[in-house]
Formats: structure tokens, sequence, C-alpha cells
């Protein structure tokens, strides 16, 4: 594995470390294949006194050994990584940041708004879509609802899910690797989903608040957000970050092009 220049690859899910800016790296991490998405980024924000990642993937088998030879290109290791800024509390952003601390107590950080949702995802026992099979139920789509049951059975999801060390308060701004991060709230994918922007670089680390392309039409309804008017073109310039997809130029195009179908 070597450091290659993310300018749009062919396969940007592919096993690998992509230079986004100085100091700033792309690291694909796996997903389980029935989740039908290719890969989840995390982005690696490298200083002297160790890395901070944006994110941290899926606490599965195989991630944290790719998160390792990953970060090994860059010549740290896992202990290096001295905080992980999270945009929201989905498993595939936040369950291998716990996983880590664990073992190196590195601090995890995520928006306040997310409490009562990591607080629910803690409970020992509890099928944790429940509340969408009920859903589906209602709707007339009870067969669904049973077949989405029935794949959690003897499933205790509880032991993946552990409360952050600090909440994030947006918009509030962020001291690391030698850059100011302003944490923005962007809620609609999770209800306190937050992006971080660094207005010096022109880059927006977007999470999920809008889908990426290669995402199913109902898959796109179900992840893009609005964002708020007012806030987006102040950052108008900056590259979108994204959690599905390489770098985009112009975060306010990405934005109005995933929300055009709404």
């Amino acid at each position: 594995m070597i450091i290659v220049a993310d300018d749009s690859p062919e396969d940007w899910s592919a096993p690998g470390v992509y230079r986004v800016a100085p100091g700033v790296y792309r690291i694909p991490m796996p997903l389980p294949e029935a989740s039908r998405l290719l890969a989840v980024n995390v982005y690696a924000l490298v200083e002297d006194t160790g890395i901070v990642l944006v994110d941290s993937g899926w606490a599965m088998q195989g991630a944290r050994d790719r998160l390792a030879a990953s970060l090994a290109v860059l010549g740290a290791g896992i202990g290096d990584v001295r905080r992980f800024l999270v945009t929201h509390q989905h498993r595939d952003h936040y369950t291998l940041a716990v996983e880590v601390r664990r073992e190196f107590r590195t601090p995890i950080s995520v928006g306040i708004g997310e409490k009562d949702g990591l607080e629910l995802a803690m409970v020992a026992g509890r099928l944790h879509l429940a509340a969408q099979a009920a859903g589906l139920r209602r709707h007339g789509a009870g067969e669904l609802a049973d077949t989405v049951l029935a794949g959690q059975a003897g499933v205790d999801t509880s032991r993946f899910w552990e409360l952050p060390d600090a909440w994030l308060r947006p918009p509030e701004h962020i001291a690391v690797a030698g850059r100011t991060l302003q944490a923005l709230p962007t809620p609609g994918h999770t209800r306190a989903h937050v992006v971080f922007v660094d207005g010096d670089a022109q880059l927006l680390f977007a999470g999920d608040p809008c889908a990426a392309a290669h995402h199913t039409v109902d898959r796109v309804r179900a992840r893009c957000v609005r964002p708020p008017p007012a806030r987006l073109p102040r950052f108008a310039p900056a590259r979108a970050r994204a959690a599905r997809r390489p770098a985009v130029a112009g975060a306010r195009a990405r934005a109005r092009t995933r929300t055009s179908a709404h």
C-alpha cells in the first residue's frame, strides 16, 4: 500500500491511502456485504504530534487491520491516533472508534444531539430496528417487517456502543492538526449529524448529509438532507469530503444535485 493522489480514482472504494491535501488523507474502510455499500471513508489529519481521524469505520472483522495498515503508510500506528471527530452515531462511522478507545483510551467527540440515540443503542437485548419494523407494519408491510426482525434474532449489538468523551455543541471551532475546523449542524441523516469545515484549506468533511451518486434512488432519498440555505453559500468553494465517494468540488453544487428530487 502506498500514498496516491485522490484525483477521482477509478474505484474510490479500493483499499489505499489517498492524498486529499497537505496533511489530509482519505482511507476507505470496509463495510459488510449485506449493507450493499462499497466502503466508508475515514479522513486522517496528520501532524507531528499524532493523527486526528474524522469518523472511524465499522467495528467488524478486518476493519482494524485495514486501519492499521493504512496508518502504517503514514508512518503511524493506531496508538498514534489522538482523537476521533465523528460526524454522527451510525455504526459505520462510530463503532471502530469505540473499539480503539477500549485499548488506547483515544477520546471520541460527537454531536450532543446523538446522546439519546447512543443511550438507546447501549440497551442490552434491544432490537435496534424495532421502531422501523413497527412503522412498516402500520403501512401494510408486515411481511417485510418480519424479515427485518428475523435478521436480528439472537443478535445483541449493545456491546458495540459507548458514550463519547466529549459532546460537540455546534457551531463550534475545534483546533486540530495545525488547523481549525468548524463543526456545523446538518441534521437529517441523524438528529445531530455535523460536518467539519476547514475554511482556510477549503475542505468540508461531510459525513453522510448527502448521498453519493452510486446509491439507489430510494437510498438517496433516505439519506439526503436539504442544507440550511443560510449556511451553504458561506462555504460554497469548499471541496466536499464525503463518506461514500472521493472529492467533489463545490459543496453547494453537490448538495443541490442531491436534493433536487425532494
